[in-house]
């Protein structure tokens, strides 16, 4: 897919969402997870504001990072961590690469096309912070919680 080489400030603004599940992941001592949603929110915010293709290829290579990361926490998570990561991917999939991707993600409305993007970074993020939630089986932080390293 190309490059729209126009910067997208309600995408970089809402790249901002993945800063609260690394700060709920760290609380709960899932460093790698922390630092890889932190990597997320950076990078989102950098692509988004300048639409580089080394800034693109940097998101995309932590997005991934992070997806692989997802499915582990999803599988130390049982069968609601899996369930959280698999409606994450799915809602995303439907959003960004289906056939019907045109209607939502690339709507020929900018505006349009961005809040169901930025929908993409809500749900996501969403999704990594119930997912420490589904790891730890309570709200205990730090002395209580599980230690995925």
């Amino acid at each position: 897919m190309p490059i729209d080489p126009v910067p997208e400030p309600i995408l970089a603004l809402t790249g901002c969402f993945f800063l609260s599940p690394s700060l709920v992941a760290y609380q709960y001592d899932n460093t790698l997870t922390a630092y890889l949603s932190l990597l997320l929110c950076l990078t989102s915010i950098y692509y988004h504001s300048t639409r580089l293709p080394i800034a693109y290829w940097l998101d995309q290579i932590v997005l991934y990072s992070v997806m692989v990361r997802g499915q582990i926490d999803g599988y130390y998570g049982g069968s609601k961590g899996l369930l959280i990561f698999y409606s994450a991917i799915g809602y995303n999939y439907i959003i960004y690469f289906s056939p019907l991707r045109h209607r939502f993600a690339f709507h020929p409305e900018k505006i349009r096309a961005a809040l169901w993007h930025s929908s993409m970074h809500l749900v996501c993020s969403l999704g990594i912070l119930s997912q420490q939630f589904a790891l730890t089986n309570s709200i205990a932080p730090r002395e209580h919680g599980v230690h995925l390293q």
